[in-house]
């Protein structure tokens, strides 16, 4: 793939720099590009709305052709504003997609957490799903407790002299 062939789509998409379109591509051996837009705003002119997005974009070789890219963002659950979505991704040999959204907040009793959110898509991302890295996570707000562990090695950072010195 040339670069002039990247830059060309990059502008028959009329998607702006700020949108960082191309900030990951894929190249798929069927003449397509994956390409991500992590600051999409998805045709608002607001970017604060900006939840990131991924792209197909097929590659011409005639330079007379034009080529559109294809949203092929993830529906359901809708993603949010700031989520960063294509800020990276990862596709397997089969075509199987795996993409985040890091940046998705959510407040818990007061506080904000950024738990991020994944999907996981077939068909270079035809098809979406979400998925759930760690067995057994959901989305509710974590427990109360946590379990906290000190873990001291023979540094002697912390010695008898000075017992609140936490190098």
């Amino acid at each position: 793939i040339k670069t002039n062939q990247v830059s060309k789509l990059a502008h028959n998409t009329s998607r702006l720099a700020s949108q960082y379109f191309g900030q990951k591509i894929h190249f798929h051996s069927d003449h397509s590009l994956l390409v991500s837009v992590p600051y999409d705003t998805h045709g608002s002119n607001d970017v604060k709305s900006a939840s990131g997005g991924l792209s197909s974009c097929p590659i011409r070789f005639n330079v007379e052709q034009h080529s559109q890219c294809d949203d092929v963002t993830p529906t359901s659950p809708n993603l949010s504003a700031r989520d960063g979505f294509g800020l990276d991704f990862e596709v397997d040999p089969r075509g199987n997609v795996t993409a985040c959204a890091p940046l998705r907040s959510q407040t818990c009793r007061g506080n904000v957490l950024k738990l991020g959110y994944c999907y996981t898509g077939t068909g270079h991302g035809t098809v979406w799903s979400p998925l759930s890295i760690v067995e057994g996570f959901n989305s509710d707000c974590p427990h109360d407790q946590v379990d906290l562990l000190f873990v001291l090695d023979g540094s002697t950072s912390i010695n008898e002299a000075d017992p609140n010195n936490f190098n």
